[in-house]
């Protein structure tokens, strides 16, 4: 599982670097991205530790490696002492103990009503464990076999978002698509070379977008001045545009009205050719 994660990351970062993209920008943060390789790592190191370092066999249990066993210490200084200091922690250390040495024998800490308390804790719970199963630990060989497991796992998730593995580390196989930025610089080229043809009617709708595209006259920090001239050009563009379009349909009335004579006309023969 953990290797797998790692083989993701690993492809993620390397899809990431070959298509020129951002890691700040297309990639998880980087806290989200040391935390994840801390649990990876500490995970891989827990297995060889318990597996080579240990003085006898012990089963490897991760949920102890956190902050729920001083949770709980201090859940059960506040049952003796409210609000306690060092020194009374210091002289309830014997009681403590013992406390201790019943949630470990009772196999659960606390009542599970207690949970609105916010000191319910399970982490001695071994109920339903095979604890000699998970004492024994795969050896270097089995590891690499499972490795290579979790690359194929890993390979196929990336192939699920579009990415060809087999050429994601074959610098010399690679074929990608340019890149959106690639794309953009070349339409800003492309652009720039067309900006010499200007529309005549356009030259307030150009103004305002001129203003807007400043970075220093940004929506967040223009000024007064530059709003009641932004919205006086807004209303220059608005009015232009209406104009065109009352064009548009007094040429379309003009063409239609022969037509419409006509009709009227037929309509008065057959009032006239009824009356006589």
């Amino acid at each position: 599982m953990v290797l797998r994660a790692r083989y993701y990351l690993g492809s993620w970062t390397t899809y990431l670097g070959a298509c020129g993209y951002r890691k700040d920008r297309y990639f998880i943060s980087r806290e989200a991205n040391d935390i994840l390789h801390i649990l990876i790592d500490g995970f891989i190191a827990l297995i060889i530790i318990h597996r080579d370092h240990l003085p006898t066999p012990a089963p490897f249990l991760p949920w102890l490696h956190s902050s729920e066993s001083c949770e709980h210490i201090f859940g059960d200084a506040r049952d003796v002492v409210k609000d306690f200091t060092f020194l009374d922690f210091i002289y309830m250390i014997p009681k403590l103990r013992i406390k201790l040495h019943e949630a470990a024998l009772r196999g659960k800490a606390s009542n599970g009503k207690a949970r609105a308390a916010g000191y319910s804790h399970t982490y001695f719970d071994h109920k339903g464990l095979d604890l000699l199963l998970l004492s024994t630990f795969p050896t270097n060989a089995e590891i690499t076999t499972i490795a290579e497991i979790a690359a194929e796992e890993a390979d196929s998730l990336i192939a699920l978002l579009g990415v060809n593995a087999s050429t994601l580390y074959n610098p010399h196989a690679q074929q990608w698509l340019p890149s959106i930025g690639s794309w953009l610089d070349d339409a800003l080229d492309f652009l720039d070379q067309d900006s010499e043809i200007e529309d005549p009617d356009s030259g307030e709708i150009d103004v305002l977008q001129h203003i807007l595209d400043e970075e220093e006259n940004s929506p967040i920090t223009r000024s007064a001045k530059v709003d009641q001239q932004c919205l006086t050009l807004a209303g220059a563009a608005i009015s232009l545009i209406a104009e065109d379009a009352t064009t548009v349909y007094v040429f379309y009335y003009i063409s239609c009205l022969p037509t419409q004579l006509i009709v009227l006309a037929v309509r008065g023969l057959r009032l006239l050719m009824k009356k006589n």
